[in-house]
């Protein structure tokens, strides 16, 4: 057994953390070995055909972080423990970004990249006002055009 003879042990928690060990090496980032461990998990939880990880991951909303956080949630949940419900953003960002000063399209530079983000925010009278705009981001750009394009 390939993973034995490396002197790793598969636990039923972390299953795939023996793969990606192979893979990268034991001594590689715990983090990355964490994360990347449940992709493989939430990927083989769903049924995602050999060869079909890439675009799987590309097609997920808030790709390989936003993978991680499905599969933590759906471990939080077998565990029977709550699992937070992603309404909005983190309450300390969303405090932060109430906090700035609403602008116009007007304050956004004509030079730069053809596509860009623009955030917004949605104010309790109805009304929308821009944020500013989030430069030089192309993965994240390219998530929003998928989502957009559905």
């Amino acid at each position: 057994d390939l993973v034995a003879e490396n002197g790793l042990t598969v636990q039923d928690r972390a299953p795939m953390t023996p793969v990606v060990k192979l893979v990268f090496g034991a001594d590689y980032d715990k983090t990355r070995l964490t994360e990347y461990a449940a992709v493989l998990s939430h990927a083989h939880r769903s049924g995602i055909e050999r060869g079909g990880l890439t675009r799987f991951l590309r097609q997920a909303e808030g790709g390989l972080k936003g993978v991680v956080q499905a599969e933590r949630r759906l471990r939080r949940e077998e565990a029977g423990k709550p699992a937070e419900a992603a309404d909005g953003p983190r309450e300390a960002l969303a405090r932060k970004l109430r906090e700035m000063e609403p602008r116009g399209f007007g304050d956004i530079a004509p030079e730069g990249s053809e596509f860009g983000l623009v955030m917004i925010r949605r104010l309790e009278s109805g009304e929308i006002v821009v944020l500013g705009e989030v430069p030089d981001d192309v993965s994240l750009v390219e998530r929003a055009a998928r989502r957009l394009l559905g």
